[in-house]
């Protein structure tokens, strides 16, 4: 993960010229996943359809809460940063990311010019706890 922030630092610095721009995801996943007129694309509804609801009810910051269960010895990275990354990028249902949305790496991450370093952008999740009863 280092070797790619350290490529993509000065490329992106080469696309933007050193210049500031906008930043249209400060929150990452929640900056994107949003409910819309078309469709509900939040993540507890995708949670929901996946059968993993309670991540949802358990987690108030996204992604970085996440890591509370699937981090590995080297952090947040491992099997959740492949799932994200193939559902983002290979996955030919989920390529909207791309094709439609024009996702690309700074929506998710963001990079320290000084450093060179990545970090992934995380925000407080965008729904309402449900309350739950007792079985």
């Amino acid at each position: 993960m280092m070797r790619v922030a350290r490529i993509l630092a000065p490329a992106l610095l080469t696309l933007t010229g050193g210049i500031a721009l906008a930043d249209d995801y400060p929150q990452g996943c929640v900056s994107c996943h949003v409910a819309t007129e078309q469709q509900d694309m939040r993540l507890n509804v995708i949670f929901d359809h996946i059968e993993h609801s309670m991540a949802g009810q358990r987690t108030l910051l996204i992604p970085t809460g996440c890591a509370r269960c699937h981090a590995d010895e080297k952090g947040v990275g491992g099997a959740l940063s492949k799932l994200i990354h193939r559902s983002h990028y290979t996955d030919p249902v989920q390529k909207k990311f791309i094709n439609e949305f024009n996702g690309d790496c700074v929506s998710c991450h963001k990079m320290d010019t000084d450093t060179g370093q990545a970090e992934i952008r995380s925000g407080k999740r965008n729904w309402q706890l449900r309350i739950l009863s007792a079985k």
